[in-house]
């Protein structure tokens, strides 16, 4: 298995998102930054992006951890 690693530096009002190849296999880099931009709450907006792999095909499985960064 392939793991891709960054380690971006993280500031105040910066949003995290964690998720596996089912997202990112389905969804491309502007439609998942549409739904982070369009859901301020990170719960939703995980739900949301598993909604989106979904509608797109859903052909594998989908996790989704959004963290908002607050200091």
């Amino acid at each position: 298995m392939d793991l891709d690693l960054n380690r971006p530096a993280l500031v105040g009002g910066a949003r995290l998102l964690l998720c596996t190849d089912g997202l990112t296999a389905q969804a491309g880099e502007a439609d998942i930054a549409g739904v982070l931009s369009a859901f301020a709450d990170p719960d939703q907006a995980a739900v949301e992006l598993v909604r989106l792999a979904n509608r797109n095909g859903g052909a594998d499985n989908t996790a989704v951890v959004v963290v908002d960064i607050s200091q």
